[in-house]
């Protein structure tokens, strides 16, 4: 007769495996929403080819010339249009725009309102 565990340790061990299986989609969810938020700039600020070098930690908002204060309306227009979200007020700051991955971040945190 094979000895069954304990209860604890199977339920344990499937919220282990369920959560591992939620990291790994939350991971592709974060990476898919980061290539999207770069073509998103790209198309934006008409950056074409320069967006492939992006990851990340590119740093954006003081460090891409064509990132001035009109530019930053458009993009948040644009950011709203095709991510069906919508920024408030408190939303918006140097920070948010600090990079391409605290961007995303944002984002990322909007979409799961």
């Amino acid at each position: 007769m094979t000895r069954q565990p304990p209860m604890f340790c199977s339920i344990h061990a499937a919220k282990q495996g369920e959560q591992a299986i939620w990291e790994i989609q939350w991971r592709e969810v974060v990476v898919q929403s980061l290539e999207k938020i770069k073509q998103l700039i790209a198309d934006t600020l008409g950056l074409g080819s320069r967006s492939a070098a992006m990851h990340a930690d590119t740093p954006l908002l003081g460090h891409l010339p064509e990132l001035d204060s009109m530019a930053v309306l458009n993009l948040i227009t644009a950011m709203e249009d095709r991510f069906g979200i919508m920024l408030e007020d408190e939303d918006i700051s140097a920070s948010a725009f600090r990079t391409v991955g605290s961007l995303s971040a944002l984002v990322d945190a909007k979409l799961a309102q």
